[in-house]
C-alpha cells in the first residue's frame, strides 16, 4: 500500500480510491457494519474536501447501510432460517430419542 499522508488534502484525496474499494469490498461481503464505518470516514473527508455532492451521497449511503444493520439486529433470523432450523431440531429430537 502507498504511504500516504492522511493529514493533507492531498493524503486525503489520495486515500479516497483505497476507501471506495473499501466499502464496495464491505458492500459485495455484506460486512453492514464495517461498510458503515467506512462510509462514514467518506462523509468526514468529502466534507474536509469541500465536495458538496459525493458527501450527501455518501451519507445517504452510510443511513442506507445503518438503517439495513439495524434492521438486521431488530430480527436477526429470516423467516426461512427459522423454518430450516425448526426443522433440523426435531430431526435431531428424533434421532436422539431412538
Amino acid at each position: 500500500m502507498p504511504d500516504i499522508d492522511i493529514f493533507t488534502e492531498t493524503g486525503l484525496r489520495d486515500a479516497l480510491p483505497c476507501l471506495l474499494m473499501a466499502e464496495a469490498d464491505y458492500m459485495s461481503l455484506s460486512m453492514l457494519e464495517a461498510t458503515s464505518e467506512v462510509q462514514g470516514l467518506l462523509v468526514v473527508i468529502y466534507h474536509n474536501l469541500g465536495m458538496k455532492a459525493e458527501e450527501e451521497g455518501a451519507f445517504e449511503r452510510y443511513t442506507q447501510s445503518t438503517r439495513l444493520a439495524q434492521a438486521f439486529e431488530e430480527n436477526p433470523a429470516d423467516p426461512e432460517a427459522t423454518r430450516v432450523w425448526d426443522i433440523i431440531t426435531v430431526i435431531g429430537k428424533t434421532l436422539v430419542s431412538r
